[in-house]
């Protein structure tokens, strides 16, 4: 009971210190480079990969050290990979094999895995641990624990672990997106931070919009189907934070928003 507890004492005395290097590194980058194998030590797996959303097209992107090299790993939002499918589901998944293609397809018909890295590096991945990175309920990047040390498959406080870890990830992701837009202010930047769109999106929302005479945020909402409980927020954010007057979108009807004055707050 006493080395039980011990080692819990342990293990929190250790999850803070590396929550704490999280929440001050510069960038995304940093803690996807520098900080993944700080992780290891503390969860009972042989690798650790962590996949963030890239912003401007919706992919999911890793990045490790190759000698002197910076490599970089991307994956589609798509069912037809692990960290795919944990995107999509925003469940966590633990699998026991992932060459067993019959496991995989437990999850779904298109799961595959994709054994290329193994092949280029000379590892063999067999148990994944992988846990969604959300803030709130928006998707920001995918964690997965790879091999379970000493063997057999990931266990319930595994998984605990692991969501523990996403949780401070997610807050930490959202954190530097949030950093990284106060430069550069944007009408729908709070949709981006939060990974409901892409930069992309919003590039062909407001060119639809140009050429089509309408409201970007009914583009937005209409046929890129974002919430209008998330879109009309982050116009008012906009208009809050820059002094300006508020718009006002009539969605009920096609035409440019109606504007009127509102006292802007700092």
């Amino acid at each position: 009971m006493a080395d039980g507890t011990q080692r819990e004492l342990t293990y929190r005395k250790r999850l803070i210190e590396i929550a704490n290097q999280i929440n001050a590194a510069s960038s995304i980058q940093t803690i996807l480079v520098d900080l993944q194998d700080e992780m290891v030590d503390l969860v009972a797996a042989e690798r650790v990969t962590i996949f963030a959303l890239d912003m401007k097209n919706q992919e999911l992107f890793s990045l490790f050290k190759a000698g002197q090299e910076l490599r970089e790993i991307r994956v589609p939002k798509s069912f037809g990979s692990i960290a795919g499918f944990t995107a999509l589901s925003r469940k966590t998944a633990n699998i026991a094999n992932a060459y067993d293609a019959a496991e995989l397809q437990r999850l779904h018909a298109s799961l595959r895995f994709d054994s290329r890295w193994d092949k280029a590096s000379g590892f063999k991945t067999t148990q994944v641990l992988s846990s969604p990175i959300l803030f709130d309920k928006y998707l920001l990047g995918v964690l997965q624990l790879v091999n379970k040390r000493g063997g057999g498959s990931f266990s319930q406080k595994d998984v605990e672990a692991a969501e523990e870890l996403a949780k401070i990830l997610g807050i930490a992701f959202y954190n530097q997106h949030r950093a990284a837009r106060t430069n550069k202010p944007s009408k729908f930047g709070a949709l981006v931070d939060k990974g409901l769109v892409s930069e992309k999106d919003v590039e062909k929302a407001i060119s639809a919009a140009r050429v089509n005479q309408l409201d970007v945020a009914k583009i937005l909402i209409e046929e890129m189907h974002v919430a209008k409980s998330e879109v009309l927020p982050s116009l008012l954010r906009y208009a809050e934070r820059n002094g300006i007057v508020a718009p006002v979108v009539d969605l009920r009807a096609p035409g440019a928003p109606i504007m009127r004055s509102t006292e802007s707050s700092t």
